[in-house]
């Protein structure tokens, strides 16, 4: 049997879904923990992850934070096809697929996430509204009305749910299309609790 993936979280919302369903398209079982808001503050917390940031794992004697690092992480080790690896001519665009969308796009939403949810002050999803729509519309203007993003499915098809998905819940966004119709399909993704 695989090692078992211990997964510290809030819950299946937050960015440790990301990682949830990256452990079931690899088969990689997971038992999860909830840390409890504001727990990820202090110890013993923040013994696994000096930031204090969610999620972290514990997978074959390693401790790791950053829930992007942890799934390529976790495709990497497993040899996954979930990885366009270099010298892939579709690297370019799946690099490019990984940075939109947690370095663009997914800070931001998960910010006017929390100021829906009345952790932030209101006003910040008021002002961070403009800009952070014109990024998540520009990218779901380039989703692939057939298929994935970059032909077979990636963990770029993964991040970028995830911040359609946010993006769908603070009312950036109406609707995606048949791309995200397909990812809700995918049994890992309904394993996971992922939509």
């Amino acid at each position: 049997m695989a090692d078992v993936l211990h997964l510290y979280g809030f819950g299946d919302r937050d960015r440790s879904s990301k990682v949830r369903w990256t452990a079931a398209e690899l088969g990689i079982p997971v038992e999860e923990h909830r840390v409890a808001f504001p727990d990820h503050r202090k110890p013993p917390y923040l013994d696994k992850n000096p930031l204090g940031a969610i999620p972290t794992v514990e997978w074959k004697g390693r401790t790791m934070g950053e829930s992007s690092a942890i799934c390529t992480w976790l495709a990497e080790t497993e040899g996954s096809s979930l990885v366009v690896p270099a010298g892939d001519p579709r690297r370019a665009d799946y690099l490019w697929w990984v940075a939109a969308s947690t370095e663009s796009c997914e800070g931001p939403l998960v910010q006017c996430a929390v100021s829906k949810g009345g952790l932030l002050p209101p006003s910040y999803l008021e002002q961070q509204a403009p800009m952070v729509k014109h990024k998540v519309r520009a990218l779901a203007e380039r989703l692939p009305a057939e298929g994935y993003l970059l032909g077979d499915f990636t963990l770029a098809d993964i991040f970028v749910a995830y911040s359609m998905r946010l993006a769908l819940s603070v009312g950036l966004l109406d609707e995606v299309g048949p791309w995200y119709e397909r990812l809700q399909a995918r049994p890992a993704a309904q394993r996971a609790r992922f939509f």
